[in-house]
């Protein structure tokens, strides 16, 4: 099977992971036990794909052997934005598929003249370097327009303590309150629960449309995915051109969901990608539930395109917009021994049993074991 790629992280040395590389498609899944390194990947994959962007754009904007010292000053202001460790060692490295396409297109697009017309305004390199400190100041503009946009799981408490939060979940607030706008009634896409806002005091309040409840008294549940789906809509908002592409990094999707829940979650998220073709999610999990739904919704597009005489049923039962093509899907273990590897998928693209069913199979065993002691 031919997979569909657009960027490639690798990684040698980083946190707990030796070393690794990690191609990306359309649905990427990074799931294993805790410390096993999928959060400081993550993290590691948007601060990577903001320097390799950086890097290119100072083709047309520094000199050569200003390039070390500037892309100093931004990953330093990265890292803060997404609470990596100062002392971090290790080497990363993000690559476009199409690299020289990108580049043409940025000299074609804005390179020359950009170029020209900075450093006719800034001959002098120190004054070049005041300009790239000063843009520092400006680095929530840069991150908002950056099209990576990483969630991590503190979303839940974003309006209860803000002024603690780490810079990239103020981001993520910015976005829910463009979700926000204009809405007066709509339903949780995941929950399927109908939701109203009303102002009060100059602020929005969520309320439950039929019980009246204030948002804060709801479930973890409904609070969690709402979050998520107000932020997807503020994401979509803000497209400057419909083609516009953007790239989610979400740290545990599953979050207070039970697994019909996440099922639901899943299918939105696809149906993002198949709605916007240039779109990319990352999915940061411990939850096999998770693959499990992607496996299904694979299976589906397998049955669906393969089988035309089947297709009217399997309609029926999962609609096109949810099937997955598993051309489009990447997905990585993560192993307490540092080790990273992809995940298998059968002849039909569908995640083998053995993976999904590694983490039960363990407590089956122990199961198994006090079995036979009671024998």
């Amino acid at each position: 099977m031919d997979k569909r790629w657009w960027g490639e992280l690798s990684l040698k040395k980083c946190g707990p992971i030796k070393e690794a590389k990690l191609r990306l498609g359309k649905i990427n899944v990074f799931i294993g036990p805790n410390g096993s390194g999928k959060t400081i990947t993550g993290k590691i994959l948007n601060s990577a794909f903001l320097e390799y962007f950086l890097k290119m754009m100072g083709e047309f904007l520094w000199k050569k052997e200003e390039e070390e010292y500037i892309l100093k000053l931004y990953r330093e202001e990265f890292w803060k934005w997404l609470n990596l460790p100062e002392n971090l060692e290790g080497e990363y490295k993000f690559r476009l598929k199409e690299e020289e396409k990108v580049r043409r297109e940025a000299h074609r697009d804005w390179g020359l003249k950009m170029s020209k017309a900075f450093f006719n305004f800034f001959p002098r390199r120190e004054k070049r370097e005041e300009f790239f400190k000063l843009t520092l100041v400006l680095s929530t503009s840069l991150l908002q327009k950056s099209f990576l946009r990483y969630v991590g799981p503190e979303r839940l408490s974003i309006y209860e303590s803000l002024k603690e939060q780490l810079p990239y979940l103020k981001m993520f607030l910015i976005f829910v309150q463009k979700g926000m706008e204009e809405l007066s009634i709509w339903e949780n896409p995941i929950l399927h629960q109908k939701f109203k806002i009303e102002e009060r005091n100059g602020e929005k309040v969520i309320l439950e449309l039929d019980s009246k409840v204030e948002f804060p008294y709801l479930s973890s549940g409904f609070q969690s995915s709402t979050w998520l789906d107000l932020y997807i809509r503020g994401v979509n908002k803000s497209r400057e051109r419909e083609e516009e592409r953007e790239f989610f990094i979400i740290e545990e999707p599953e979050q207070h969901l039970f697994p019909s829940e996440q099922f639901e979650l899943v299918k939105l998220f696809v149906s993002l990608v198949n709605s916007k073709s240039r779109d990319s999610i990352t999915l940061i999990t411990h939850s096999p539930y998770i693959l499990f739904s992607l496996s299904l919704l694979m299976y589906a597009h397998y049955l669906g395109t393969q089988f035309p005489e089947k297709k009217k049923e399997v309609e029926k039962v999962i609609e096109p917009e949810y099937w997955l093509d598993p051309a489009d899907f990447f997905g990585y273990q993560f192993n307490r021994n540092g080790e990273v590897t992809p995940i298998p998928q059968d002849e039909v693209g569908m995640i083998t049993r053995d993976v999904i069913g590694k983490v039960k199979g363990e407590l089956d065993d122990l199961f198994d074991t006090l079995l036979e002691l009671e024998e």
